[in-house]
């Protein structure tokens, strides 16, 4: 790597589109206002409705919605930005900010469905001590602590590089991504701070991965010794937190499998695809599956847009 140091970086997956990026930057905008609405909404809900923020799964579910607009927020609107710029290069302190964002909201993601898996199992397999074990301050106080704790950790894991100054320009991707920028630092990296990261990202997929095993064994063994009723209540109950669940996971496994271990084989295409997937599929995904499968929900979203008159709200535990 040369001596020469640059003052920016530049984000390769964004080509010349000609006319084509203003119909692109629209498309960028509106997908923005459409994650806004739908997620922002939704957490309204919860913290305007007495019922519901009196209910630990919906306290939860409100971090979770709040979390898709730190991810979008961090990606949507550098992206539309992006659309419309000739040369697609960002400052070191942008692409900083956008890691951060990126990295917590991945953070958040993945721990806040963790907690949320494990209000599930006691919600089917300790149904009677429910109420007592998990309360909405209880859910308050672990929102609140995941939240800190993960910015802290990434703010920690960034600080380190953010002041050293860049030999290299070229990040293979639409966002800016810690590991290839690491690459791009004056004087490289040392093979401890590859280990450092590797443990770091393994710490951070393992620690929040036990409970949501622990978690779901004991669902599962409800699910298959469980009497009929018993288990389609259980299959409704953890349906909406599987979906996000899988879908998170496989967007987070294909980015880190293709950064870490650079899959420059793989069609450029497919490539794309798998980044835009990791930051875009939950936010999308998950307020249309909490949305339309839980009834609280859904009969509100109702009240709001119908007469309220021919539909109260009935709720089910």
């Amino acid at each position: 790597m040369s001596n020469v140091t640059y003052s920016y970086v530049v984000l390769s997956f964004y080509g010349d589109l000609g006319a084509a990026k203003y119909l692109a930057f629209a498309a960028t905008v509106t997908m923005y206002a459409c994650v806004l609405a739908s997620n922002a909404s939704l957490v309204g809900f919860i913290c305007l409705d007495r019922e519901l923020r009196a209910r630990p799964m919906f306290v939860l579910a409100a971090s979770l919605f709040a979390n898709q607009l730190l991810g979008s927020t961090a990606f949507l609107p550098a992206a539309a930005a992006q659309t419309l710029s000739s040369s697609h290069a960002v400052s070191p302190a942008a692409c900083y900010l956008q890691i951060f964002g990126l990295y917590s909201y991945a953070r958040v993601e993945f721990c806040t469905l963790a907690a949320m898996a494990y209000d599930r199992y006691l919600a089917v397999c300790r149904p009677l001590r429910y109420g007592a074990i998990a309360t909405p301050r209880r859910a308050l106080l672990v929102t609140l602590a995941l939240w800190s704790l993960s910015m802290a950790w990434v703010a920690a894991a960034l600080a380190p590089s953010a002041a050293r100054p860049l030999c290299g320009t070229e990040v293979a991707g639409f966002y800016c991504q810690y590991y290839q920028v690491m690459q791009l630092l004056c004087g490289g990296v040392a093979p401890a701070n590859y280990a450092y990261g590797l443990a770091a990202t393994a710490l951070g997929v393992v620690a929040p991965l036990l409970p949501v095993l622990y978690s779901y064994a004991g669902i599962l063994r409800v699910v298959f010794t469980g009497r009929g009723q018993a288990r389609s209540k259980a299959v409704a109950t953890c349906a909406p937190h599987v979906v996000s669940l899988l879908s998170f996971c496989f967007g987070c496994t294909f980015q880190v499998a293709q950064v870490r271990f650079e899959a420059a084989g793989l069609p450029p295409g497919l490539r794309g695809f798998l980044a835009l997937y990791y930051v875009l599929a939950q936010p999308v995904v998950v307020p249309l599956v909490y949305g339309g499968q839980m009834a609280q929900i859904r009969q509100r979203y109702k009240r709001l847009l119908c007469c309220p008159r021919h539909l109260p709200v009935k709720d089910h535990g």
